[in-house]
């Protein structure tokens, strides 16, 4: 039914989370929208608002707002930061999960329910060389991937069973707006200061020969949007789907494909600060059961994608 479905967001201030809200409020099968942790909006079929969900708000804002559909986002989305606060990227994602969970069971038996997990819950599997498929066993290899595939446990088993759940494990997703804390972002603000002479001629680095899948944030919401939105998946059921581009490209091909973007001239300083412990050395991800279950391919243009970052941090600077 046109304009039916009423689809809460969570973390819809977030990278992933304002494209998908912006997006969600173009489709005419959506009637309204509530962005929970998201900035003023202007389409009039989105409410906005804020719920901590470490605590019953989202329980409560579930019984408000009732929804037919629940994208769960909110999360610590850093490596790096979880390493430093795995307690507090536990009660994000685990404690999130269980609030989530209760609030469906007592506010909205039948929602739909997607959960934004990440590949990150592959972690060591990913050291046999081979592409991982959802089948694949999962062995996360730090707190925040941890934190992730213990939320989706915690979905599939305490959401009730008119409830349906799909989880989504993408790899990767880059674009403006992405946090300087991740690598292409990292990589373009450093080059983008190096133009406007901020910075010295030098490139600071971690682990350039880990080898990954990029791809544009913008398929990974289209992903989302499609799943959610246009898969017919049965009450109770539970599912999981891979997002990747399917090209692995190594960390320093990312950064001389960015340096072409520019006119400097720079060192390569390595800081081992910038290493991640039980770095996997390549992350090969099939995504084929996407492909073909709901038709989605990755679409981004890999120059035009890193032009797309590169340029953001220049007009940053130049404001």
């Amino acid at each position: 039914m046109e304009g039916s479905a009423r689809v809460l967001v969570t973390g819809a201030g977030g990278f992933v989370g304002r494209r998908l809200v912006s997006a969600l409020s173009g489709e005419p099968g959506v009637g309204a929208i509530l962005a929970l942790g998201g900035g003023a909006t202007t389409p009039s079929k989105v409410e906005t608002g804020v719920a901590d969900v470490t605590t019953n708000e989202i329980e409560m804002a579930i019984g408000a707002f009732r929804p037919s559909h629940i994208v769960h986002l909110a999360a610590k989305s850093s490596v790096f930061s979880a390493l430093r606060d795995s307690r507090g990227v536990m009660d994000v994602s685990v404690g999130g999960a269980l609030r989530i969970a209760d609030g469906v069971a007592m506010h909205a038996p039948y929602a739909k329910v997607l959960f934004a997990s990440s590949a990150e819950v592959y972690g060591a599997a990913f050291s046999s060389g081979v592409e991982l498929d959802e089948a694949s066993p999962v062995a996360p290899a730090n707190p925040y991937a941890r934190s992730k595939l213990a939320a989706e446990f915690l979905l599939a088993d305490r959401l009730n069973s008119e409830a349906s759940l799909v989880v989504m494990r993408p790899l990767n997703h880059i674009g403006p707006g992405q946090d300087s804390r991740f690598v292409v972002s990292a990589f373009a603000q450093q080059i983008a200061e190096i133009e406007r002479g901020l910075r010295p001629p030098e490139i600071r680095v971690g682990n350039l020969d880990a080898q990954r899948d990029f791809m544009s944030v913008d398929d990974v919401v289209e992903a989302y949007l499609m799943v959610l939105l246009q898969k017919a998946i049965e009450p109770g059921s539970r599912d999981i789907f891979n997002i990747s581009s399917g090209s692995v490209r190594s960390i320093k091909s990312v950064l001389t494909d960015l340096l072409a973007l520019s006119a400097v001239t720079c060192s390569i300083i390595v800081d081992k600060e910038r290493f991640r412990p039980n770095d996997i050395a390549v992350t090969r991800l099939s995504s084929a059961k996407l492909k073909k279950d709901i038709g989605w391919s990755p679409r981004g243009e890999w120059t035009a994608l890193l032009a797309s970052v590169l340029d953001e941090h220049r007009s940053k600077l130049a404001s």
